[in-house]
């Protein structure tokens, strides 16, 4: 295994190891890689006549991305993948491997600036498991009509303030309604976010407890749940 650089911090023991706290490890979906990035924008280009995702599921992930506050939607935090057995997936980025590939797959391959308010650069004080901004920050704008996702595009993004169809919202409110709140608390005790400030950058904030974390998904949840979007 490569030694880390000093940048990356911790506590760097005689024999050349480095110990991080917290680290995570990420576990990739399963799938042959297509592409590596794309933009929101081609989310409106898929065709449903052709198999491609209806619009609601398409307007609900977009919806997601908005209860996430998932600022920073370059086209690098996204890829595009394919279900197909590798046997039957190629590799690659060609047009010839896209169209061979019975089913392709969009995800968000990056949230690390998820959980706080999208801002225009990104910042990592404001838009970065912050839960006094997430907890400040309402589901829907009001400005440009009923159904219109609170998410101002930021200088690097894609998505800017989604329209949402009523099937879109009545999607995302279904699956989110699924979770228990024992499900909401492992995402956030495995998350560790008890070892950040409710308002990073304020030391008097003080840091949150994990029930101040579930009670604001759930508190978001309901504002998705109880919208009607006709």
């Amino acid at each position: 295994m490569p030694r880390l650089p000093e940048t990356v911090g911790g506590i760097l023991r005689a024999d050349g190891a480095r110990i991080i706290d917290p680290a995570v490890t990420e576990r990739k979906m399963p799938g042959t890689e297509l592409s590596d990035a794309w933009s929101w924008k081609a989310l409106d280009t898929i065709d449903e006549k052709a198999g491609g995702a209806p619009r609601a599921h398409r307007d609900a992930l977009k919806l997601l991305a908005v209860f996430l506050q998932h600022t920073d939607t370059k086209p690098q935090q996204q890829r595009l993948i394919c279900l197909d057995p590798p046997a039957a997936a190629t590799a690659g980025l060609e047009a010839a491997a896209i169209a061979s590939c019975s089913r392709p797959f969009k995800l968000i391959q990056d949230v690390g600036v998820t959980f706080g308010r999208a801002s225009t650069f990104n910042g990592n004080t404001k838009s970065s498991i912050n839960l006094a901004a997430w907890l400040a920050t309402p589901i829907w704008t009001e400005n440009n009509g009923p159904c219109v996702g609170n998410l101002p595009k930021s200088f690097t993004g894609t998505l800017d303030e989604p329209v949402i169809s009523e099937a879109g919202r009545q999607f995302l409110a279904g699956l989110l309604a699924q979770l228990s709140d024992n499900q909401i608390r492992d995402l956030f005790e495995v998350s560790r976010v008890t070892l950040r400030l409710r308002a990073p950058g304020d030391a008097r904030s003080g840091f949150p407890t994990i029930d101040e974390w579930v009670e604001a998904f759930k508190q978001k949840r309901a504002e998705i749940v109880n919208r009607r979007c006709a």
